[in-house]
């Protein structure tokens, strides 16, 4: 799985270029952003506009990076599309995450609100 990643400050941005997150790809996925993590980041946002569907395998990737976080609420998602989006709330998994309509949106909040996120 390919994943474009910058840095803005302390805000590690990744955004998986796929359709998917899942069985195939999802280990390869929680391993590189659990990588980038390690390097000293402590907040990320995960940007989703080009995933369309996320199984079990790409939710517990969500949850393992959500749990090495320091403070667990740093993971925070944006351009989550309808049908991912609906697998959250089907799952409860929506309530874990700041949930952001954009890029910039989700950057603004993390960066004027660290002691939040």
């Amino acid at each position: 799985m390919m994943l474009e990643k910058k840095d803005v400050g302390n805000i590690l941005v990744i955004k998986p270029v796929a359709k998917a997150i899942d069985a195939s790809n999802a280990a390869l996925f929680r391993r590189q952003v659990l990588n980038w993590i390690q390097l000293g980041k402590n907040q990320v946002l995960l940007n989703l506009i080009e995933v369309e569907f996320i199984d079990s395998s790409g939710l517990g990737a969500l949850i393992a990076i959500y749990k090495v976080l320091p403070n667990k609420s740093n993971l925070h998602l944006c351009c989550v599309q309808p049908r991912v989006s609906k697998i959250f709330e089907i799952t409860g998994m929506h309530r874990l995450f700041h949930v952001f309509t954009t890029e910039n949106e989700g950057l603004k909040y993390t960066i004027y609100f660290p002691q939040f996120s």
